[in-house]
């Protein structure tokens, strides 16, 4: 009799523990269409470009009805990478890309290797799956950093655009 006590006494408290919590909710922010830029000469090996983006966390706050202090996580799930135009990426043979901004730390984000020839757009592979980037999108602006390896030297300029998708707890 004792021990059916405490079961049903385990139970109970088990269903009010799960019945006072909140549901967390997930979402997804887009930063597309950002111009990744930089001068040519390029020269064999790294060159580095970079692409400014915007701050979207505090309209996706307002829009949701929240505060950015209750989101929980933003974690990056997507990077890619596509030609400004019509051409193709063959001039490169791999991307490192990272963020930074003013107040956090240079973040390693993901790399692209081996690209085929013809390729227009590169999904990158990204360098954890918990990068969290919360910090990173509290800031008014940061920037998508790409080291462009290329094969040879060219003088051509560097003008590619990204696309990154964060997913929020809140």
């Amino acid at each position: 009799m004792r021990t059916i006590f405490k079961v049903v006494f385990v139970l109970f408290v088990l269903i009010g523990l799960v019945s006072c919590s909140k549901n967390e909710r997930v979402a997804t922010i887009i930063f597309d269409n950002i111009l990744i830029n930089a001068d040519g000469p390029l020269t064999e090996g790294a060159n580095t470009a970079q692409g400014e983006v915007l701050n979207q966390l505090n309209a996706f706050a307002a829009n949701n009805k929240i505060k950015v202090d209750d989101i929980k996580s933003a974690k990056l799930t997507l990077l890619n990478i596509s030609a400004l135009d019509s051409t193709d990426l063959n001039i490169y043979s791999g991307f490192n890309l990272q963020f930074a901004s003013e107040k956090t730390d240079m973040i390693q984000a993901a790399t692209i290797n081996k690209i085929q020839p013809g390729t227009k757009l590169l999904n990158a592979t990204l360098a954890s799956n918990s990068i969290d980037l919360l910090d990173l999108l509290k800031q008014d602006n940061f920037i998508l950093v790409a080291d462009a390896s290329v094969a040879k030297d060219t003088c051509m300029n560097i003008k590619l655009k990204g696309k990154i998708e964060v997913e929020i707890k809140y």
